[in-house]
């Protein structure tokens, strides 16, 4: 019998986790879970654990530290969120001094860092300085639940950060969000694979431990070592939390085409699998059953840092899953969603417009944004509404689909360098599916912002057509020189953008390729295509075959070639050969094929 058997597993009683008043706060309700199962593992990350008895003594000891070398209450403090004990137990016991804590993500350029340390005004907390600290005798500040307990910075869809300001309720309401949904009680061990200092990431770690749970933390970034399937296996969480990109690479060797309608449940322990920040799938779904042949349950999660939950739908091992987009579901007890059209009326079922929230408790705003805050937060009768700026519709099940932003804006991506903006050559990246679809992931794009330090990088959503994305490149640059850059599908918007920005008289100086889907190995299998080395060649063949004309891979666009610099990265699927790239140049051509999927490019 396994010693983490879920059924036997037992602890002192503890009350669930329950919707927050007024009165309550983050460090109260650890106080009452310590009390009742001290001995309990509360956390655990890189092998190393604690208890939950353990965890309120650190606690309580460094917050006393933190008061004694930044004394006052007003400041903000800016921690570095790894996700690792010791940086989780700093984190909360910045909470608990009573001070707005910041998390910084690691993984961010310096200079991105140094900028949120300056909007927030924060003092930036070294972890080993504290460590050496005197205790301070001044005990720690009274706080209530409309007590800041978190600065959370969001780059928003404009690209500039937006500190949200988290009362210690909204943080308890979050968590309360995610454990009653999940049911969490003692008996679970969750699985964060998110990075802590993202909103989702610290709302599951603060669910885990408000519930009483065992938490276990891997920032999928920078793990090492086991797979995330043995991971799972060692530890035999229940919970496995995460992004719809990191299900992917789990399921990255499902046979093509196997789907298991009830999988054999290779993985017993897991129960659920929560998705958060991009579009999940149905294949996403039938992959990883396939592919890990696990049957926990899928919760596609639709969240704001302003809001917590908007909606969520659970996808059970035997449930009919769609093909498409999934839906982002039903709202939690106690939260409304309206669709508004562009006029602020109230929608039709069925229309499309914006997407609002209305609760009984939000975010207190954004910090130094009293337009913004007015512009997106409003009260009516005692209850707030916020506007998310995503689009979406009602279906005729009642259910929450969602369809994109309100606009095609622009997210930035600094490099770390200490040039102007303005004085060096802006990459504008068109991604395949927007910044919640098609793989290209946050950290990813943190990656290559990190490895452009000479270039600062943009992102458009590309949901529109390549005009759409070169107005809104001017928008944020309005002349040249650009790099103009796509990811998978989007690489024919990128190339479409460079013809549209040289028409009008601008330079582009290179064009960059990540991915594109024109794959040699679909003109190898076609019969009687093995001797065609490119697509310009394979277009005037297909008058010879009237029906591979009609095969959706060449009645979609065919890009114009480009006499430019061009850089195509392929992966393994793909070819380094450069006569299958002769459609999209006649110019300066480099090719190389790097060791990883599509979704795993950057």
């Amino acid at each position: 019998m396994s010693v983490h058997d879920v059924a036997t597993r037992s602890h002192p009683a503890l009350a669930p986790l329950c919707k927050p008043d007024l009165r309550d706060t983050v460090l109260g309700r650890l106080c009452e879970v310590a009390h009742a199962v001290p001995t309990a593992t509360a956390l655990t990350a890189d092998d190393q654990s604690v208890t939950y008895d353990q965890l309120l003594h650190r606690i309580y000891a460094l917050a006393r530290r933190i008061t004694a070398v930044a004394p006052g209450t007003g400041r903000p403090i800016a921690v570095d969120g790894s996700s690792t004990v010791d940086a989780v137990t700093l984190m909360l016991a910045v909470i608990a001094s009573g001070r707005a804590l910041v998390p910084l993500d690691p993984a961010l350029p310096e200079t991105r860092r140094a900028s949120i340390v300056e909007h927030a005004q924060a003092w930036r907390l070294d972890a080993g300085a504290i460590e050496t600290a005197e205790y301070s005798s001044v005990p720690l500040p009274a706080v209530t639940g409309e007590h800041i307990a978190v600065i959370a910075f969001t780059s928003g869809s404009t690209g500039r950060p937006k500190g949200v300001m988290l009362s210690n309720r909204m943080c308890l309401t979050k968590a309360y969000e995610v454990s009653s949904t999940l049911g969490l009680s003692t008996r679970h061990r969750v699985g964060n694979a998110l990075p802590v200092s993202f909103g989702a990431g610290l709302d599951t770690v603060l669910a885990g431990i408000l519930s009483g749970a065992e938490v276990h933390c891997r920032d999928p970034r920078s793990a090492r070592g086991e797979s995330l399937t043995q991971w799972i296996t060692r530890y035999e969480l229940t919970t496995l939390h995460g992004s719809p990109l990191l299900v992917r690479a789990m399921c990255g060797a499902a046979p093509p085409g196997v789907v298991h309608a009830v999988p054999d449940n290779r993985i017993p322990s897991l129960q659920y699998v929560v998705t958060y920040g991009e579009a999940l799938y149905g294949r996403d779904v039938t992959s990883f059953r396939s592919g890990t042949g696990c049957g926990a349950t899928f919760v596609n999660w639709y969240a704001t840092t302003e809001t917590g939950a908007v909606a969520r739908h659970k996808y059970g091992a035997e449930d009919a899953v769609p093909t498409g987009l999934l839906a982002a579901g039903t709202c939690p007890a106690g939260k409304l969603v309206d669709i508004i059209r562009a006029d602020g009326t109230l929608a039709r079922p069925g229309d499309i417009g914006q997407i609002r929230v209305t609760a009984d408790c939000f975010a207190d705003g954004y910090l130094d944004l009293p337009g913004r805050t007015d512009e997106r937060f409003t009260t009516d009768s005692g209850r707030h509404r916020f506007l998310t700026g995503d689009l979406g519709r009602i279906d005729d099940h009642g259910l929450l689909q969602l369809v994109g932003r309100v606009d095609d804006r622009i997210r930035e991506y600094a490099g770390s360098t200490e040039q102007s903006e303005e004085s060096r050559t802006p990459v504008f990246v068109a991604a395949d599916g927007g910044f919640s679809g098609g793989g290209f992931s946050e950290a990813g794009l943190a990656a290559l912002a990190n490895l452009l330090t000479d270039h600062p990088v943009y992102v458009l959503q590309t949901s529109g057509t390549a005009r759409m994305c070169v107005r809104e490149l001017r928008r944020r640059r309005p002349h040249g020189p650009y790099v103009v850059a796509g990811h998978a599908h989007g690489a024919s918007i990128a190339l479409e953008m460079a013809h549209i920005l040289r028409a009008e008289g601008d330079v582009v100086e290179r064009v960059i390729l990540l991915d594109p889907p024109v794959h040699r190995r679909l003109l190898d299998r076609v019969p009687g295509l093995a001797r065609v080395r490119s697509l310009v060649t394979l277009q005037s063949f297909t008058t010879l075959h009237p029906l591979l004309a009609r095969h959706p891979l060449l009645t979609r666009h065919r890009p114009t070639a480009w006499d430019g610099p061009v850089t195509v990265l392929v992966t393994d699927g793909n070819t380094p050969n450069t006569d299958s790239w002769a459609a999209i140049t006649t110019g300066e051509l480099d090719v190389t094929q790097v060791a990883a999927r599509r979704d795993r490019v950057l």
